[in-house]
């Protein structure tokens, strides 16, 4: 079975959508990303008042700048059920959260909306974000179709504030200037 076959079956038999975010997305998208995320390695132990506004100007800074594709009811295409956060770089995928509602869970849409946004001439898929439960089946199933990758330092490629008080983030560690500027 092709790619656009799986997904055209995927489609065919949850009656579901896919749909481009929109405003009345975000609150869902939010929500369910910092609960979701909220106990994952990463951040178990990082405070409250320290986890919630920072990650949330992460996740603003990404709906701001790359495509987020939401899957939906197709009776009433305002009930989310899911979605997917990431944006293409030349051959690759860069993936920073994908949810679907724990209802829905285990039906393979999470894997379609990858395969749906990511098409089918990528050869790679870097995630940035590492939930707490992983599915080995989602994995494995993916690892079928692409190389995966974990980096978590593309976060916060898109934050403005990150890039000002970084300046120096283009410049090799071993670079003169980074050290004059850290004083090795």
């Amino acid at each position: 079975m092709t790619l656009e076959e799986e997904i055209e079956a995927k489609l065919k038999s949850h009656d579901v959508v896919f749909r481009y975010m929109q405003d009345s997305d975000i609150n869902f998208i939010l929500n369910s990303w910092l609960s979701s995320y909220r106990n994952s390695l990463p951040v178990t132990h990082v405070p409250n008042d320290v986890y919630f506004p920072e990650q949330k100007k992460i996740i603003h800074s990404l709906l701001d700048n790359v495509s987020v594709l939401i899957i939906a009811d197709s009776e009433d295409t305002s009930v989310d059920i899911g979605y997917i956060i990431g944006e293409r770089k030349d051959n690759f995928f860069i993936i920073d959260w994908v949810y679907v509602k724990h209802l829905f869970k285990n039906f393979g849409l999470a894997q379609t909306l990858i395969h749906f946004l990511a098409g089918k001439d990528v050869e790679k898929i870097v995630f940035t974000h590492q939930p707490k439960e992983t599915n080995r089946y989602f994995v494995d199933c993916l690892s079928k179709y692409y190389k995966l990758e974990f980096n978590p330092y593309l976060q916060q490629r898109h934050l403005k504030e990150y890039h000002e008080a970084n300046p120096y983030t283009d410049i090799p560690i071993s670079s003169p200037r980074w050290r004059l500027k850290n004083k090795f």
